[in-house]
């Protein structure tokens, strides 16, 4: 079973905790109730999608989730 993804406003939390209050990943983990590796996952979807957290505050959740989860190509084996 897949693991069920997390919940649109605590991955804008997790934005806004790290850029405005300047929390490490785990304090954002403990504040939230996710993992450390949830975090850091969702900062690196973030990070590569080039979404900070003004813009973060601009999209809908619908644009915010088509930014960060779009579909990533495989290398072929």
């Amino acid at each position: 079973m897949p693991t069920p993804r997390v919940l649109m406003s605590k991955i804008r939390q997790a934005l806004r905790l790290l850029a405005d209050a300047g929390l490490s990943m785990r304090q954002v983990a403990a504040a939230l109730g996710v993992s450390k590796s949830t975090v850091s996952e969702i900062a690196m979807y973030a990070r590569d999608a080039g979404v900070d957290w003004p813009l973060a505050t601009s999209l809908s959740d619908d644009e915010l989730q088509a930014r960060l989860y779009r579909i990533r190509p495989t290398n072929p084996s």
